[in-house]
C-alpha cells in the first residue's frame, strides 16, 4: 500500500521529496505511536489488535483510492494511521516471543523475515502489474480488498487468546500512555538495551530512506512503469536469501560476529547509485543491500 501511495503522490505531483515524504510518512509516527500507545500490545488480546489493524489499514486504502483529497490531506491521513501500526505489529511479536525462546527465537525471527519477504516480493509484482495496468488509485483499491481479506484471514484462523493467555497485563493499573511510557522509560535507561536497539534501528532507518527515494528515481529516469516494483522488490530478495543463508549455515556465534559486517553490507551498495545505473546494476546494488539485513 504505502508504495503504491508514493507512486500516487510522484505521479500527480512529479516531486520526488513528496514521494520520499509519502513513502517515510507510513514508518515516521510509528515512533510517537510505540511510545504512547505500545502498551496496548500488552493489555488487549491479540486477535483484536491484528485483525482492527489490517481493517483500518484496509479502510485507509479504500479512503485514498475513492476520495481525491490534497496531498497534504492524504498524507496526514496515512500519518494518523500510522500511529496505531506499532500496537498492531507489537501483538504479532509479542506472539513469537511468547512460543519461542533462546535460540530458537532467533531463527523464528529468521523464519519470520523470510516470510515478510516473500510476501514483499509477491505484493510488489502484484502491486506493480496493478499499477501498471490500472494506475495508482485502482491499485489502492485492490490492495483495500487484500487487506480485508487479511482481516477475514485472521478472525478465522487465529485462536482467541485474551491478553494475560500470552504474557500481556490486562487493564494494568494506569492508564495505557502512562503505562508506555514508563516502559519506554525503563527500556532506554539500561545501557545494554540502548545499545542492541540502535544497533537495530539505525542501520534499517538509513536503508529505508534510500528505499524512500525508489519511486521517484525510477520516475525521474524513466524506467518503463511497474518497474519500481522490480527494484524495490530486489531488496526483500536479498533479504530472503541473506536470512536463509544466515539462519541456516552458520552457527550462533558466527552469526553474532557478522553483525557489523553484514550492517556495512547493507549500506555499502548504495553507493554506487550516485553512478545513476540502469535498471540492472541498480537490481544488483539492491539484492546486495538487502543480503545485508
Amino acid at each position: 500500500r504505502i508504495t503504491t501511495f508514493s507512486v500516487l503522490v510522484f505521479s500527480s505531483t512529479g516531486s520526488a521529496l513528496l514521494s520520499a515524504v509519502a513513502f517515510g510518512i507510513g514508518f515516521i509516527p510509528q515512533l510517537f505511536g510505540s511510545l504512547l500507545l505500545g502498551s496496548l500490545a500488552d493489555r488487549l488480546p491479540p486477535r483484536a489488535l491484528i485483525t482492527g489493524g489490517y481493517a483500518l489499514t484496509c479502510a485507509t486504502a479504500l479512503l485514498l483510492a475513492v476520495v481525491r483529497m490534497p496531498v497534504a490531506a492524504s498524507l496526514g491521513v496515512v500519518a494518523l494511521v500510522s500511529l496505531a501500526t506499532p500496537v498492531f505489529h507489537g501483538a504479532s511479536s509479542r506472539l513469537v516471543a511468547q512460543s519461542l525462546k533462546g535460540d530458537a527465537y532467533v531463527l523464528g525471527r529468521s523464519l519470520s523475515n523470510i516470510a515478510s519477504a516473500g510476501a514483499q516480493v509477491f505484493g510488489l509484482a502484484l502491486g506493480g502489474a496493478a499499477v501498471a495496468a490500472l494506475g495508482p488509485r485502482r491499485a489502492l483499491a485492490v490492495s483495500a480488498v487484500l487487506y480485508f481479506g487479511c482481516a477475514l484471514a485472521v478472525r478465522v484462523r487465529l485462536p482467541r487468546l485474551e491478553a494475560g493467555e500470552f504474557g500481556g497485563t490486562p487493564g494494568g493499573d494506569s492508564g495505557a500512555v502512562r503505562a508506555s511510557l514508563r516502559g519506554a522509560g525503563l527500556l532506554l535507561r539500561d545501557r545494554t538495551v540502548r545499545r542492541l536497539m540502535l544497533a537495530q534501528w539505525l542501520p534499517v532507518a538509513l536503508v529505508a530512506g534510500a528505499e524512500g527515494i525508489i519511486v521517484a528515481y525510477a520516475g525521474e529516469r524513466q524506467f518503463a512503469p511497474g518497474w519500481y516494483a522490480v527494484l524495490m522488490g530486489c531488496l526483500p530478495v536479498g533479504m530472503l536469501v541473506g536470512d536463509l543463508l544466515v539462519g541456516r549455515f552458520l552457527r550462533p556465534r558466527t552469526r553474532e560476529r557478522l553483525v557489523v559486517p553484514l550492517a556495512a553490507l547493507a549500506g555499502l551498495p548504495l553507493i554506487g547509485f550516485a553512478a545513476e545505473p540502469g535498471v540492472g546494476v541498480s537490481s544488483g546494488l539492491l539484492l546486495l543491500s538487502g543480503l545485508g539485513y
